[in-house]
């Protein structure tokens, strides 16, 4: 994977690098569409072998690239918390997750440096649940996500979207 600032450093650049970690054997991520534009979401599935994609939130810029993104089933790893406190988005309320989750992406919510931006996970689903009115349904949609877009093995994927479904189930008839 690649962190840090994007603008000014697009994701093709590195292209040797995750070719050489791609044919080692390695699980690519990159980080693209937090500062950077859309263009850099597209440069990075187009240029280097990535199977996830780490921000994205600047995709809902991209009709195109949103409808990519579905049909690939591209992982996309958001970070709410992070995106606001790097003005990537003027408020939590206005932050594009619940429109991401709607259009159907692979939309998950993780932290991203908790310390510095100031919330794990559960923080950042919370302020995202208050600020977004996010339902029951949404918030486990984006657990199985995190599992969809992970790099487990297959059984333990499914194991934990099924316990999240159970889960789901027995919320919402209290059985």
């Amino acid at each position: 994977g690649m962190g840090g600032p994007e603008v000014g450093y697009p994701p093709g650049r590195f292209r040797p690098f995750y070719l050489k970690a791609k044919a080692l054997g390695y699980r690519t991520t990159v980080h693209a569409g937090e500062e950077g534009p859309p263009t850099y979401i597209r440069e990075a599935l187009d240029m280097l072998p990535v199977e996830r994609i780490d921000h994205g939130v600047t995709a809902c810029q991209d009709e195109a690239l949103m409808e990519q993104l579905v049909a690939d089933q591209i992982p996309l790893t958001v970070c709410p918390l992070s995106n606001f406190r790097l003005k990537g988005v003027p408020s939590l309320k206005a932050h594009p997750l619940k429109k991401m989750l709607d259009r159907g992406l692979r939309v998950s919510v993780h932290s991203d440096d908790p310390p510095y931006f100031g919330g794990y996970v559960n923080e950042n689903l919370e302020a995202c649940h208050m600020a977004l009115d996010l339902s029951v349904e949404d918030i486990a949609a984006l657990a199985r996500n995190s599992f969809l877009g992970s790099f487990a093995s297959p059984d333990e994927i499914r194991s934990n979207v099924d316990a999240v479904n159970d889960h789901l189930d027995i919320f919402l008839t209290g059985n």
